[in-house]
């Protein structure tokens, strides 16, 4: 077994200063950090002064682009407001009480409610929707959902339009769904 043996019982503690002394005012002003802000519509429509890497949020319910940040980026060759995220998630939901013949439906949902008007144009496809159904009422429903092969084009709206096939049981027989009858419906990308 090695034998240790200490010449120097000492310990030295090293360390830095007492004190640092930071100076802050030296040298000119640069420009002002990024800045959020929010209003009501899109920021083009704001009135804004913005600088590079702002941001915005558009809280306008009624506007197509509702709950988008957007950031100020030089793009394509100028200074621009780039839409970057849509803040609260891509679904849509609603209750309709469509009107069902011979037990079928076609649904006409608006696409911007779901993605940004921006990829709604040619990067989806009705592949990247997953629906859900619940029928109100006391007798049970069975459904199915048929997918459009892409999506309806209306103008300048793009419409996903998938169709709901039903059937109720009532009285121990089942029969198409037919007149009006309320369900909900959720819709999310996938």
């Amino acid at each position: 077994m090695a034998e240790i043996v200490l010449s120097n019982p000492e310990i030295a503690v090293l360390g830095g200063p007492a004190s640092v002394n930071v100076e802050l005012d030296f040298g000119s002003s640069g420009e002002r950090g990024s800045r959020i802000f929010a209003g009501i519509g899109k920021p083009a429509t704001a009135g804004l002064s913005p600088n590079l890497f702002d941001m915005y949020i558009n809280y306008d319910a009624d506007d197509d682009e509702f709950s988008f940040m957007y950031q100020y980026l030089n793009q394509d060759g100028g200074d621009q407001w780039v839409s970057v995220i849509k803040l609260i998630p891509e679904a849509y939901s609603s209750r309709p009480s469509p009107t069902f013949v011979s037990g079928e439906v076609t649904l006409n949902i608006p696409v911007h409610q779901i993605i940004p008007a921006t990829l709604s144009g040619g990067a989806a496809t009705p592949d990247n929707f997953a629906v859900q159904i619940s029928f109100s009422g006391t007798n049970p429903v069975a459904y199915s959902i048929e997918y459009p092969t892409d999506l309806t084009y209306s103008g300048s709206n793009i419409f996903f339009s998938p169709t709901i096939h039903a059937s109720e049981l009532s009285s121990g027989t089942w029969s198409p769904v037919a007149g009006e009858k309320e369900f909900s419906v959720s819709v999310t990308v996938v």
